[in-house]
């Protein structure tokens, strides 16, 4: 949506050195660049192209977190409008430290579970073409993620590592493919689909300390494992239906 110039124009002025590469990257509902300079340094720029009007209050709640707090975020080196007509944010590019300082943070104030949402072709387990090409686009975010998981797996707290496919903005299904990594799934997933399930791995015993590749289209029975997914309940859990269709491969 923005040109190279443009998004070059945003983050002028961060740091001394000038811009070695500006790569887009998935944010979600909005636009976002991954920005490394000629001496290394980076920093993740993100555009309110969705809600234009709110987006401001993210990089404001973001400062007022980091000032009145200590919760660990990311600093915000700039904010502003021009020359990409929309308000955007510059952030420290801190990808895989913020999940791992939120690790710290969770073990040290005694969590029971912690739940990471990673990515098919993060790992050295078999992948399908789908994981191949996620190591080639974004090579750098996959190494943070490994990098993260790893440390998930050795702190002393129970886990559930999802590793999604490609992410759409499409309505809950429940209608999902879960495998063990080296599975070879591929497809895409609704982030409803995704974040139901995360909501209920603290509390479905299958899921502890597993990692575990999700999709819903194509749906693989053959390859899936069936779980009796829970969901946090007033005192107990409650059971939650996600089924496998059985059409696929």
């Amino acid at each position: 949506m923005f040109t190279a110039t443009a998004v070059r124009e945003a983050v002028a002025g961060i740091h001394d050195a000038p811009v070695a590469t500006a790569s887009p990257v998935d944010p979600g509902n909005n636009h976002a660049y991954r920005v490394t300079f000629r001496d290394g340094r980076r920093a993740f720029l993100k555009v309110g192209t969705r809600f234009p009007d709110a987006f401001p209050a993210e990089p404001a709640t973001v400062a007022f977190l980091a000032q009145e707090t200590t919760v660990p975020v990311p600093e915000v080196l700039t904010t502003g409008t021009e020359p990409l007509e929309y308000p955007f944010a510059v952030y420290e590019y801190v990808d895989g430290a913020g999940t791992i300082n939120l690790l710290d943070a969770a073990v040290e104030a005694g969590v029971e579970a912690f739940v990471m949402e990673s990515a098919i072709g993060v790992g050295d387990e078999p992948a399908s073409p789908l994981a191949a090409a996620f190591d080639v686009v974004i090579q750098p975010i996959q190494r943070a993620k490994a990098e993260a998981e790893a440390a998930i797996r050795e702190a002393p707290v129970r886990h559930t590592v999802l590793r999604p496919g490609v992410l759409t903005n499409g309505p809950r299904t429940d209608t999902v493919s879960v495998a063990e990594p080296g599975a070879k799934l591929w497809g895409s997933v609704s982030r409803a689909d995704v974040a139901r399930l995360m909501i209920a791995a603290p509390v479905t015993p299958a899921a502890a300390d597993r990692t575990l590749e999700v999709v819903a289209k194509p749906s693989f029975p053959k390859r899936s494992e069936n779980f009796d997914w829970q969901l946090p309940g007033s005192g107990a859990s409650e059971t939650i239906t996600v089924e496998t269709p059985d059409d696929g491969a």
